[in-house]
């Protein structure tokens, strides 16, 4: 699952950033640009409104943009425009027609979900926008849709220059019809998760109900010669699991994240590298886990801590009928150490951009069968 870092080159006239098919999470694996003579002879005017912060909104990400104080309500601006774009799309029988765009010297078919979103409006940059585009995919699993693709272009005309992000559809997910069966399938695995709940389940009850169901539900996907993962967008996607019961790392993470979500409970998606063996030495493989926080009351005061869970090293290999803990609540230097994530906080690596991370808790959760909060 190992992917190539590389840094952001120069934006050049029209772009088609292509991210490897282990990442769906946003790294860069080409950035190319074209002659855009043609494309568009005219610029429209474009007029920046200001976009008021939604108070009631507690995505993580969301939340960790409004730091950049000067520039916060721009960045969630364009993240709300790209929210709402994919929100509708997904949430409509809509089916898109194919595409051909003239990039990187050829013609290329996509599937536009949404065209010409633009960031100059906001006066933001192409890092800056492209670590908004990464910020919605993490906090939006559910999105499943989104490829691996978008494209990034930008138009000058005399002293008119103007640039947008056009969002791109996976072509497994382009039918309207495709597209509502499998958000049927999400809500019915919820729907069974949440049957597995008794009367007087607490939040470690259902976070142990839902991390056991995943792991002795699934199995890590494959290609036929049974060493190598799987490449295809569902397993790298929630959907893998829900559909085919198989998925990598992402699929598991992802899963994890929109279940707990949905069960209210606060779940965040973490990417970075993975080692095998300690100390790390060298190069990581690239990989997808989670953070969890907690609430509980301490002398009258409510207190929040964070855990970290790997649901996809927590799947027993092979395949069995009972869930491993390994991973599970974990603070120590044994899980922090194996699992390295990628802490940029800088919006300049757009990207590559991956949000502040919480600090973890300073004692772990107890394991099944005496799950407790900590004292």
């Amino acid at each position: 699952m190992k992917f190539k870092r590389v840094l952001i080159p120069a934006l050049l006239s029209l772009c088609v950033l292509s991210l490897s098919s282990c990442d769906i999470m946003g790294f860069i694996k080409d950035n190319t640009g074209i002659d855009p003579s043609g494309i568009i002879n005219t610029i429209p005017e474009e007029t920046y409104t200001p976009v008021d912060i939604d108070e009631d909104n507690e995505d993580y990400g969301y939340l960790d943009l409004q730091k950049y104080e000067s520039i916060k309500n721009q960045l969630i601006g364009l993240y709300t425009d790209i929210d709402n774009a994919c929100k509708e799309f997904m949430n409509s029988d809509r089916t898109l027609a194919k595409e051909t765009r003239f990039v990187d010297g050829s013609n290329n078919d996509y599937y536009i979900i949404k065209d010409q979103i633009s960031y100059s409006v906001y006066g933001l940059t192409y890092s800056e926008a492209a670590a908004v585009y990464k910020t919605v995919t993490l906090d939006r699993p559910e999105y499943y849709f989104l490829s691996n693709t978008f494209l990034s272009s930008i138009y000058e005309i005399g002293d008119s220059r103007r640039e947008y992000l056009a969002l791109v559809c996976d072509p497994d997910y382009y039918q309207g019809s495709v597209r509502q069966q499998y958000n049927q399938q999400l809500e019915a695995y919820d729907a069974t998760i949440k049957a597995t709940f008794t009367t007087g389940d607490d939040i470690l009850t259902k976070i142990q109900k839902i991390h056991d169901y995943i792991v002795t539900h699934s199995q890590y996907a494959f290609k036929a010669d049974g060493e190598t993962p799987d490449d295809s967008s569902f397993a790298h996607n929630l959907l893998g699991i829900v559909v085919n019961q198989k998925g990598v790392c992402e699929s598991y993470a992802e899963l994890f994240q929109y279940l707990l979500n949905k069960n209210d409970i606060y779940c965040i998606l973490v990417t970075g590298d993975a080692y095998t063996e300690l100390p790390a030495i060298g190069e990581g493989e690239a990989h997808a886990w989670n953070y969890v926080k907690l609430d509980y009351s301490i002398d009258g005061e409510t207190v929040s801590k964070w855990y970290g869970f790997d649901v996809t090293w927590d799947d027993p290999v092979p395949n069995q009928p009972f869930p491993k803990y390994t991973y599970y609540g974990r603070v120590d230097s044994g899980f922090t150490d194996s699992h390295v994530p990628d802490l940029s906080g800088n919006l300049s690596t757009g990207l590559r951009y991956m949000y502040s991370l919480p600090t973890l808790a300073d004692a772990p959760i107890h394991n099944p069968g005496g799950l407790t909060f900590p004292a």
